[in-house]
């Protein structure tokens, strides 16, 4: 897989070696669809859900689902979850590489991030520790892939939670002035 130039406006790059779908005992973690985008768009424009991950997106529907279309099978596609049962939207998900530099390093660092964001009508389920925990399986179950991070808000304690219930440590707070994620805190699980 190439890497993407220094000069691009990329954040993120997928694997594109994790094998696709991913079952859980509740979920379907896929490939996102069209029909997946009416339910995306209301989850990135639903400003409780993105409080914490840079705020609502403000563009019109139209040029959202123009743009989604736009992604479908791209380096920067996410991913969806829906429920195994009916396959509702959960969701969406991914699993890429990303820049990262953190407040002790000048430099910056390729890294795994895994980035999840589930639906407010599904929260308290547990739902969001199911689909990590996945994402960490097919993660580690590739040989380059020796450490995972997530980019938590300092104010999201439930996410902070969840990362050291599954093992992650606190690195340090990511160093990207200007960046909506300026100062968030940086967490790493490295493969047993």
């Amino acid at each position: 897989m190439h890497e993407p130039s220094r000069n691009r406006d990329i954040r993120l790059w997928p694997l594109s070696n994790l094998l696709l779908p991913i079952h859980s005992d509740r979920l379907l973690i896929r490939h996102l669809e069209e029909r997946d985008f009416e339910d995306l768009y209301a989850l990135e424009t639903d400003a409780e859900v993105k409080r914490y991950v840079g705020g609502p997106v403000l563009r019109p529907r139209d040029e959202c689902v123009s743009l989604m279309r736009l992604k479908l099978g791209s380096e920067t596609c996410p991913l969806s979850i829906v429920m195994n049962e009916d396959a509702s939207f959960v969701g969406r998900a991914l699993l890429a590489k990303t820049r990262l530099t953190i407040t002790s390093r000048p430099l910056w660092e390729i890294e795994w991030e895994i980035q999840v964001l589930i639906a407010r009508k599904y929260w308290g389920q547990g739902l969001g520790k199911e689909v990590v925990n996945e994402l960490i399986r097919g993660a580690f179950a590739l040989p380059e892939i020796t450490s995972v991070v997530a980019v938590v808000d300092p104010n999201n304690v439930a996410s902070q939670k969840l990362m050291e219930n599954l093992g992650f440590h606190y690195v340090d707070k990511k160093s990207s002035p200007g960046s909506w994620d300026n100062n968030h805190m940086v967490f790493r699980l490295t493969k047993p």
